[in-house]
């Protein structure tokens, strides 16, 4: 007889009390809600609470959901005491709250549905995994940063974009990136056209015929909208400032993101991967405490959210669904654009691509979401294994030059125009 299980609810608040609810393995609520505080001393109170609610050989399973700071010294004092910890995936639970329409939101209701929640889909819980190797979470930490920092300055970009347009209209479909110095001088420059003589040596031949197709011809028109557009690159300004710090702080966390990678995989395993070069190749080693920890490959799937969404109604079951997301995005980040530029280069990866365009219908994205999938294949294989992965063509036999592969992929497994238009939005004229 498998041992009873019982699933204790932790609703945690950034800075007020948390809650917590006992549920057994039928569904029942054990005892009262307790309120408790980040402290040991609350700490020890419940884990006594819990022990005296539990009859003997009770697995007690502790279920939280991801509340910044809050989640680390109360996952840390579980798993001290042995006790499994499960982090649940908010969107999934918030969907799950929905069928609980008959009360109001409270802090112990909120505990009571994660406690619910997991008793009802415990096949769905995914364990808290740490790495044995601190390094391994300082790595996690730095992708982290950066992935956000990235997010940050193309949230940065489009708004300076759209802020241009205001203006100059179209400004943004052609409008150089603001990674170098010289596509924010650009940005600066562009307001020139107002101006009675432009001076706009960065602004490429087509930008300034773009920017004088809405040149006022007057000048006192011109000196109008010169004296109107300046709050516009006042706050311009402001932008293009914080997309510099935020710049000079990337680079920084960059530099220990290298050296804490070239520590952790000095033989570049990962960077033996076929589209995998010097700034992907931290992201991927972060997987690696998630690769070891668990089970199988549909489980490793499931943790970076590139698993399939299944629908199942009586004896029928559709696993044709959207990829769930619910994961690490930073990851399948990473792994997209590994599969993008791994297609190009890697006879194996490109006959995936094309068989889902050619044979499955996808469009690009999925095509390439289908590549990525093998990228993570491979990243755990070479990483068990400990040995780098060698490129080979379709046969199987070893193809190290890189040409070679090129010219093969062009002659064999080319995606025609016309495939790539039929799953297109907006077809060209």
């Amino acid at each position: 007889m498998s041992p009873r299980i019982a699933y204790l609810g932790c609703d945690l608040a950034r800075y007020g009390p948390h809650w917590a609810v006992l549920v057994d393995d039928q569904g029942i609520v054990l005892g009262a809600p307790q309120s408790f505080r980040s402290t040991q001393v609350d700490y020890q109170r419940v884990l006594a609470w819990t022990q005296r609610q539990l009859p003997p050989e009770t697995e007690l399973h502790v279920i939280l959901e991801p509340t910044g700071p809050a989640t680390a010294p109360v996952q840390a004092f579980w798993r001290s005491k042995g006790i499994a910890v499960y982090v649940v995936i908010p969107f999934r639970v918030k969907r799950f709250r929905e069928s609980y329409q008959s009360h109001t939101k409270t802090d112990r209701l909120d505990a009571f549905i994660l406690a619910k929640y997991a008793q009802t889909y415990g096949d769905h819980l995914r364990p808290v995994i740490e790495a044995t190797d601190v390094r391994y979470a300082q790595l996690r930490d730095r992708v982290k940063e950066i992935w956000r920092m990235s997010r940050d300055q193309g949230s940065l970009e489009k708004q300076a974009q759209a802020l241009v347009d205001l203006w100059i209209p179209e400004f943004g479909a052609s409008a150089p990136t603001l990674t170098g110095h010289q596509g924010a001088q650009v940005y600066r420059e562009i307001f020139q056209v107002f101006e009675e003589r432009p001076v706009w040596p960065n602004c490429s031949a087509a930008m300034q015929a773009l920017a004088l197709g809405v040149r006022p011809e007057e000048p006192q028109e011109r000196a109008a909208q010169s004296m109107a557009s300046q709050p516009s690159q006042q706050q311009l300004a402001r932008l293009l400032a914080r997309y510099t710090l935020l710049a000079e702080q990337k680079e920084a966390a960059l530099e220990e993101l290298t050296a804490l990678y070239e520590a952790l995989d000095p033989d570049h395993l990962v960077q033996s991967l076929i589209g995998v070069g010097p700034i992907l190749a931290p992201f991927l080693l972060a997987l690696r405490p998630a690769i070891e920890a668990v089970k199988n490959f549909r489980a490793l799937k499931a943790f970076v959210g590139m698993d399939v969404a299944t629908m199942q109604s009586n004896r029928t079951v559709a696993t044709h669904g959207h990829m769930t997301k619910a994961g690490a995005s930073w990851a399948r980040w990473a792994l997209y654009l590994a599969a993008e530029v791994g297609r190009r280069w890697d006879p194996q990866l490109a006959a995936v691509y094309h068989r889902a365009m050619m044979e499955k219908g996808k469009c690009h994205q999925q095509a390439v979401t289908e590549v990525a999938i093998h990228q993570l294949r491979r990243l755990a294989a070479v990483l068990k294994a400990q040995q780098p992965y060698e490129p080979r063509d379709l046969d199987g036999h070893p193809m190290p030059s890189g040409k070679d592969r090129r010219a093969f992929i062009s002659q064999r497994l080319v995606v025609p125009e016309s495939v790539r238009n039929r799953t297109r939005a907006h077809r060209p004229a």
